[in-house]
């Protein structure tokens, strides 16, 4: 049953970063300061920020981005330990956005864009980030 439910996340994780690198580029190609650029972009319209939180998203989105590594499929699917591996390092960057956003935000705005998340976690999709 873990080893459906880690398969699963990374199915999905595979198929959000795909759709992710189809709506930045026609070609497919994963341009980081693109799609953090098209993120913080959502972020304003959906949340209402101002110029200064946008610009502080902006770079937290392009720096998380231009270090986050893609999970090497070419060999199948990756081990349990490896499976494992990336869902502690996903906790560990959602938790790191997570604070970083609330000192960017404002509560109202937070408390909105935790609603965004479980409603992309729950229903799928882009969403709000």
């Amino acid at each position: 049953m873990k080893r459906l439910l880690l398969t699963l996340v990374i199915a999905v994780a595979a198929l959000t970063t795909s759709s992710i690198q189809a709506k930045a580029q026609p070609g497919g190609n994963f341009d980081p300061a693109q799609i953090s650029k098209m993120m913080a972009d959502n972020m304003k319209d959906q949340l209402k920020l101002n110029d200064a939180q946008y610009e502080k998203i902006l770079k937290y989105l392009s720096e998380e981005m231009k270090n986050q590594k893609m999970p090497d499929m070419s060999g199948g699917m990756p081990s349990q330990e490896e499976m494992e591996t990336m869902m502690a390092d996903m906790e560990k960057r959602q938790q790191a956005r997570e604070k970083e956003f609330k000192n960017i935000l404002t509560d109202e705005q937070f408390k909105a864009w935790q609603k965004q998340q479980e409603e992309r976690r729950q229903g799928g999709g882009f969403g709000g980030f």
